[in-house]
């Protein structure tokens, strides 16, 4: 059975944030496509005479069926932490990316592929053995749906390594832990310890977040860059992941907004190459807005945000 969550965020005349969470709804049309999507979610929303159009923000994750379902008659904005879940998932367990039907991505991360898929084989072996009782903490397994949790997987597993060989059930599974590079899981760890950081800080809930998009990417971009010493397989996810951030993560004019608004971000000095585009959009958003009558438009036909996610 699949649900979707529909919530509204509202910025009333006097600047005031409202957020209203309007249902989660048993999803049971007859189909899953983009089409029936769209038009549930209308359904609802019609419900509070509510309705999607070109000054409407939809804020989702960033499935196919979310982008096809929102591309027209509003303006969608997708998870920033949904971006950078999928691409680290991309790394650790994908071969290839199909970008576009004629266009692949290439992961090439195979040693990083492989020491993931150790650990993981063996954390899943642990924790089905009684003999996790004598470690001095449990082993952590993850959700395919939140691949951040699978660094945290890492991180247990880095932390509990010594003591690890006297649970280890069979000839196997020592053989494998014994081809695990320590080192090269430290410092995969500690380059993680960023992302980890950064999707904390875009999940955020109870704040706005929109405007850290754009320093937190650049900040990430920069924990990319290759070090003397790097092992060859953390420099093959450095490489694929500042690859990803560019190329699948992409700024948007409401993010360079955000930004520019800031009182301690609109300097731009951790990203110099948007600062310019920032300052073209302000200029046309201020040229749009300077003749509005403010007084003519009712408060409740302002541009509201609409948060729509749909969990299969």
């Amino acid at each position: 059975l699949s649900y979707c969550g529909i919530s509204i965020h509202h910025v009333d005349r006097e600047f005031r944030s409202l957020y209203f969470i309007l249902g989660c709804y048993p999803y049971d049309v007859e189909s899953h496509s983009a089409q029936h999507l769209r038009a549930f979610v209308e359904e609802k929303l019609n419900d509070y005479q509510l309705y999607l159009d070109s000054s409407k923000y939809v804020v989702t994750d960033n499935e196919a069926k979310m982008l096809s379902a929102f591309r027209e008659n509003c303006k969608r904005i997708g998870y920033a932490d949904h971006y950078l879940n999928r691409q680290l998932k991309h790394a650790f367990e994908s071969q290839q990316i199909h970008v576009t039907k004629t266009v692949i991505d290439h992961v090439n991360c195979d040693g990083i592929q492989y020491l993931f898929s150790t650990i993981k084989n063996i954390v899943s072996s642990v924790r089905r053995s009684h003999k996790q009782q004598s470690l001095s903490k449990k082993l952590q397994s993850y959700s395919d749906t939140r691949f951040n949790g699978a660094l945290f997987m890492l991180d247990v597993f880095r932390e509990l390594f010594d003591e690890l060989p006297p649970v280890l059930i069979n000839i196997k599974l020592i053989d494998d832990f014994k081809e695990i590079d320590k080192q090269l899981l430290d410092d995969v760890c500690a380059f993680l310890d960023s992302f980890q950081e950064v999707i904390k800080s875009l999940s955020e809930d109870k704040k706005p977040s929109l405007y850290l998009v754009i320093p937190l990417r650049q900040y990430l971009l920069k924990k990319c860059d290759i070090l003397e010493d790097d092992h060859t397989s953390l420099i093959e996810l450095k490489v694929f992941l500042a690859h990803r951030i560019k190329t699948a993560w992409m700024i948007t004019n409401e993010h360079r907004l955000a930004t520019v608004l800031h009182p301690k971000l609109k300097k731009f000095e951790t990203s110099n190459e948007e600062k310019q585009n920032a300052i073209d959009v302000l200029k046309r958003e201020f040229e749009i807005h300077c003749c509005i009558n403010f007084d003519s438009i009712n408060p409740l036909s302002s541009s509201p945000k609409t948060s729509v996610t749909s969990t299969p």
